[in-house]
């Protein structure tokens, strides 16, 4: 572990705070057991390097590592390094707090953050089933008016 300046860990502290705030942190589940408000490694990574602060996965990494070392995030089981893999990783940006560390017994019906995606995206398209029917039944109406109109243009009527 390499000893960081005061300047270094106000720097990555504040680059932590802005990464909490843009990663998806919620719960996740490994096999059968969920993990509470975690983020995941190769979000981090990409994260790092789409904002410009590291140029490469490799110095991604180290940096991240850095922000590991420096206390500000961690492996949810203290087991990993940063990894550029679906790994999860919690923040830690209060130091008067206990890191949390595995899991918190979560009831089942808690829905994990890839849970509420997939219900979004279910609600979404029933949605959009019922506009689809409302827009057949405008379409049918109005393919009764025409042929109504036709009919009655066919036969004089004006």
């Amino acid at each position: 572990m390499s000893l960081l300046s005061e300047k270094e860990l106000i720097e990555l502290h504040a680059m932590a705070k802005r990464m909490s705030g843009v990663i998806k942190v919620c719960d996740r589940k490994h096999l059968l057991t969920t993990y509470e408000s975690c983020f995941v490694g190769t979000e981090a990574v990409e994260w790092l390097q789409t904002t410009g602060a590291a140029d490469s996965e490799k110095t991604a990494l180290a940096l991240g590592n850095q922000l590991l070392e420096a206390g500000f995030i961690h492996h949810v089981l203290n087991e990993h390094k940063l990894e550029n893999k679906a790994l999860f990783y919690r923040f830690h940006l209060n130091p008067h707090e206990v890191p949390q560390i595995g899991r918190k017994v979560i009831p089942m019906l808690v829905p994990t953050c890839q849970e509420q995606e997939r219900w979004a995206e279910i609600a979404d398209s029933q949605k959009r089933a019922v506009e689809l029917k409302e827009r057949v039944k405008e379409l049918a109406a109005e393919k009764e008016s025409l042929q109504t109109a036709n009919y009655l243009l066919k036969n004089g009527h004006s």
